[in-house]
């Protein structure tokens, strides 16, 4: 059986180092206007200490609202637990073997170069606008 990936961790890999500059250099702004400042970041090796490094924060904020933000938090945690925890790497090679033997034509109309994906432009523009709309705002956040 033969396996297609088409994924980018084996040519163009997103990295954490990626999304703290994101998020440094375009802050997510509070309730107020004002940007929330991104902390250097600190990482965790499963979900579990995850989990744990956050309900110890949660458990020294004394306000409804900060508490809300930390449940908050741990959803996208769970939400980005099979992408952040995971080892693996999706190896392309059947991908590109079978793009090598498709036409010119064939390869313009089954574009698949996820070595050439822009992810600055993607979170901008697709993810982050696209998790504030349908995560966030169904968790109850007003941004």
């Amino acid at each position: 059986m033969h396996v297609y990936h088409v994924a980018s961790s084996t040519v163009n890999p997103l990295t954490f180092q990626d999304l703290f500059q994101h998020f440094s250099g375009s802050p997510v702004m509070d309730a107020a206007g004002q940007p929330i400042r991104v902390r250097t970041m600190q990482f965790c090796d499963n979900m579990e200490q995850y989990a744990s490094d956050t309900a110890e924060t949660n458990a020294t904020m004394l306000t409804r609202r900060a508490k809300a933000v930390v449940a908050q938090v741990m959803n996208l945690g769970r939400l980005y637990e099979p992408y952040t925890f995971y080892g693996g790497r999706f190896d392309i090679a059947n991908t590109k073997a079978l793009l090598a033997e498709m036409s010119e034509e064939e390869r313009a109309r089954f574009f698949s170069d996820a070595g050439s994906m822009d992810w600055e432009d993607y979170f901008i523009h697709v993810h982050v606008p696209g998790v504030r709309k349908h995560v966030m705002r169904a968790r109850g956040s007003s941004k």
